[in-house]
């Protein structure tokens, strides 16, 4: 019942008066969401993938906003791939050296690459 209303309730979230509220409830709900995974990363990480997670959430819900399939199916593919994309991008930054770890001209203090 509450879909007809989505795309306005967004558009009032970002708002300029609640901009913060919004990006602290985004915020809090990937943290419940990345905490529900059992996920216990880093502070950096942590943050990162916050961040990555909010945005995902958010673009998802817009794609729904004009979304006009059946029961959301093409939402819920486009979920699926945002998801996929997210963790093909997490496994590329495990692969890289964590350049956090650095001095400059030496190698990472690490031996290159992080563990997954």
């Amino acid at each position: 019942p509450y879909i007809r209303h989505w795309h306005d309730a967004f558009l009032q979230m970002m708002e300029p008066k609640y901009e913060l509220a919004a990006a602290s409830w985004f915020f809090t709900l990937a943290t419940r969401m990345w905490e529900m995974s059992g996920d216990q990363s880093l502070q950096i990480d942590w943050d990162r993938k916050r961040a990555v997670l909010a945005d995902v959430y958010v673009a998802t819900e817009l794609y729904m906003c004009e979304d006009t399939s059946a029961d959301f199916g093409d939402t819920w593919k486009y979920l699926d791939e945002a998801i996929e994309h997210m963790e093909d991008n997490a496994r590329g930054m495990n692969r890289a050296p964590d350049l956090r770890l650095c001095d400059v001209g030496n190698e990472p203090a690490s031996g290159g690459h992080s563990s997954e």
